[in-house]
């Protein structure tokens, strides 16, 4: 995982630094640690690349809690906030990500927050309710977001109500 990111890194830097010698380039990171080697070609280029970083979420935690690794905890925590504090601009995607941006330091007024756009409410249809007892999860089949929890707890719902369904979108 580490060589991985590494290497990402290791590209980006030097691809925006070719880039910056065409003319001036805007670098657009998806997530704070992976615009690690596009802030260190900013800092060598400066005045000719700007950078853009979008914030999603709070990987470091995400890393304490599946890996139980207080130096990756720490290390990665450290990236964000280098990477967050030298971003020309910061796009958070809700309250929670432009809190966690300005608690690492970036200033409110590099802050837009952008929510991710929700291409199909205009067409989603409200269904009745199912006629046995239903449990829905929307996300991201990661740790951190508890499935393993909810499949246990299923088990303990159906031994009361055997009915029961369990529905997973991920």
């Amino acid at each position: 995982m580490w060589l991985d990111a590494v290497l990402a890194w290791m590209a980006h830097f030097l691809d925006a630094l070719k880039a910056s010698q065409r003319g001036r380039v805007i670098g657009v990171a998806p997530t704070p640690e992976a615009g690690f080697g596009l802030v260190l070609a900013c800092t060598i280029r400066k005045g000719r690349m700007r950078l853009i970083v979008r914030v999603q979420g709070h990987t470091a935690s995400k890393v304490l809690f599946v890996h139980q690794s207080k130096w990756r905890f720490k290390l990665l925590q450290w990236i964000e906030s280098f990477v967050l504090r030298r971003a020309d601009l910061v796009i958070p995607m809700c309250t929670f990500t432009r809190e966690l941006a300005i608690g690492y330091g970036v200033r409110p007024e590099k802050i837009v927050v952008l929510p991710f756009p929700v291409r199909w409410a205009d067409s989603a249809i409200v269904t009745p309710l199912p006629p046995r007892p239903c449990v829905l999860f929307a996300g991201r089949l990661e740790k951190e977001k508890g499935v393993h929890i909810l499949l246990e707890a299923m088990r303990i719902v159906q031994d009361q109500l055997p009915s029961a369904e369990l529905l997973i979108a991920g």
